[in-house]
């Protein structure tokens, strides 16, 4: 089954356009490959006027997807060589904050490979940080969800500001004209 990491662009109601970073599957078919989405990784509402912060978002989408593409997208195990026999075993965080691709390091340990125990010690390690990445990435995904819903809420009380607005201007500009 293959798999993608895919942009996708949506108007969810007028003058409003959701950006999302979808991890997709595709089934091969008679005529092509059929993609459905199985996760979304990250998600963001914009006004159509905001056409700087859609483009900031997608450059960061666009290498977040990269990343996932990789295999570098959440929060990982990574596992790094380094010169006179040291291995480092490291959690890391990747993810999209503020309409950024940030990337943090969560825990971090070296061990010495001419050590007798470190393999035992290192592959200890290294399922502990597995199961807290496990744990940080499905947090991260009902929190996404539950802040879908709180997004889409303070973007319809932005509207409902400005229907708002827009109506005491009309009113003012009636009663003040001579």
């Amino acid at each position: 089954m293959a798999e993608r990491f895919h942009i996708h662009n949506q108007e969810v109601e007028p003058g409003v356009f959701e950006l999302s970073l979808q991890r997709q599957e595709g089934k091969r078919h008679l005529l092509g490959t059929r993609w459905e989405t199985v996760a979304v990784l990250a998600r963001r509402r914009y006004r159509a006027k905001d056409m700087f912060g859609l483009a900031e978002y997608r450059a960061a989408l666009t290498q977040a997807a990269r990343h996932a593409a990789a295999g570098h997208y959440g929060c990982y195990v990574d596992t790094k060589r380094h010169r006179g026999g040291k291995v480092e075993v490291e959690l890391v965080s990747r993810q999209i904050k503020d309409a950024k691709l940030q990337t943090e390091i969560l825990a971090s340990r070296q061990f010495d490979a001419s050590d007798e125990n470190a393999l035992v010690a290192s592959a200890e390690f290294a399922a502990e940080l597995d199961a807290w990445a496990d744990r940080v990435n499905d947090e991260r995904a009902t929190a996404m969800a539950e802040g879908t819903v709180e997004h889409d809420v303070a973007l319809e009380d932005a509207a409902e500001r400005e229907r708002a607005a827009a109506e005491l201007e009309a009113i003012l500009r009636r009663t003040s004209r001579p």
